[in-house]
Formats: C-alpha cells, sequence, structure tokens
C-alpha cells in the first residue's frame, strides 16, 4: 500500500503553523505590552493610549497603499496585451 503524498505548500503551511504556536506558547513575554521609547520603557498610561490608535491608524494606512499597488499592477497587466493587440494590428 502507497502513502499518500502531500504536497509540499501543505507540509511547509503546517510546519510554519506549528512553529509559530509554539513560539507564541513559550515566549516569556506573551501578554504583556511593552512600549519603548529612546530605550527606555514607557510607564505613562496616556502614551501607552495614544499609541494604539497611532499604530492602528499606520496599519490602516500600509494596507491601503499594498491594495493600491496590487490594483495597479493588476490594472497594468490587463492593459499590457490589450495595448500589444492594440499596436500590433495596427
Amino acid at each position: 500500500m502507497k502513502r499518500p503524498r502531500h504536497p509540499l505548500i501543505t507540509t511547509l503551511l503546517i510546519v510554519a503553523i506549528t512553529v509559530g504556536i509554539f513560539s507564541y506558547l513559550f515566549h516569556p513575554d506573551v501578554g504583556t505590552i511593552k512600549l519603548i521609547i529612546n530605550n527606555h520603557p514607557v510607564d505613562n498610561s496616556f502614551i501607552r493610549f495614544a499609541a494604539i490608535p497611532s499604530s492602528i491608524i499606520a496599519l490602516l494606512l500600509i494596507g491601503i497603499l499594498a491594495f493600491l499597488l496590487m490594483m495597479g499592477m493588476g490594472f497594468m497587466l490587463f492593459l499590457l496585451p490589450y495595448s500589444f493587440r492594440c499596436w500590433a494590428c495596427s
């Protein structure tokens, strides 16, 4: 009887998820939020509170820019064969 072969991507995903779970579970700083400014830990709660919205805004901006980049590349890949067809037929 032959063993079923798993695709490489499946094996890679399983190993990556396992390593991620174990590194999260056994890390000593799990569950703590530390904010460091100029190599000094910040204990002021107002500055910690202000860091959360600014990080969310930065992540949203990065996500919007990544989305626009992917849409732009997709549009270019769509227009490239169309423009080549128009150039070749004329």
